[in-house]
């Protein structure tokens, strides 16, 4: 019974203590300074790669790029016009591109070194 009682206490204790990190900080909030805004209709998201904090939380494949990751990014830019046209008009150095990702809604998302 006494350990029901500690455990059930311990229990409180947490959630007191992350509820008042929480209230007192806020949620934490993901960086959106790393993406460049996009116009919705376009489908292309822009992540770029510039520094190691900017880098969290993006695969490994496009963190450290290999040179087939790289020749395919190029490859899919020069075989898709509106991809290639979007990114024109975002005015991104397209020999910068490192990989491109499918999104689960079709759409692209590029990233850039």
């Amino acid at each position: 019974m006494r350990i029901k009682t500690m455990l059930a206490t311990l229990a409180i204790c947490t959630c007191t203590a992350s509820s008042f990190a929480i209230a007192r900080n806020g949620p934490p909030q993901p960086d959106y300074s790393l993406l460049q805004s996009t116009n919705r209709d376009d489908g292309v998201t822009i992540i770029f790669l510039r520094n190691k904090k900017s880098r969290d939380g993006v695969p490994r494949i496009y963190r450290n790029p290999s040179p087939q990751t790289i020749a395919a990014a190029q490859s899919e830019i020069r075989t898709n016009r509106r991809l290639r046209a979007v990114l024109v008009g975002k005015r991104v150095q397209l020999h910068n591109v490192v990989g491109i990702e499918t999104a689960l809604n079709g759409g692209k998302i590029v990233y850039i070194r």
